[in-house]
């Protein structure tokens, strides 16, 4: 996918685009790992090669952890502010992603 958007991507003026990118990209989710028996939330750098598909690592990430991760009040959810945050600039970057694609608005709208 992050071939098929790169133009989008590099679009300097959607700022809100822009803002959300820097965002992922300087403040990246964590992970969930088990450490020593034990669920803890981990950095972990995508490492991809280059920053689109880095960027596209954390949306899926971001994505995994709402909907599978401990990220539940009262125990894991430590900082709700963060998460809101990267939840609202995935979805930014995505629908940028859909206007950019008609193949890929196509398919999403199906």
């Amino acid at each position: 996918m992050a071939d098929s958007v790169k133009e989008c991507l590099i679009d300097k003026n959607n700022t809100d685009l822009q803002s959300a990118i820097s965002y992922i990209l300087s403040h990246p989710p964590m992970r969930e790992d088990l450490v020593k028996d034990e669920l803890k939330w981990v950095e972990a750098k995508a490492n991809r090669g280059d920053e689109k598909y880095d960027l596209f690592v954390y949306i899926c990430r971001v994505r995994n952890n709402l909907f599978h991760g401990g990220k539940y009040k009262g125990k894991y959810l430590s900082d709700p502010e963060r998460s809101l945050e990267l939840i609202e600039h995935c979805s930014t970057v995505l629908n940028a992603c859909l206007e950019a694609n008609d193949d890929l608005n196509e398919a999403y709208s199906q």
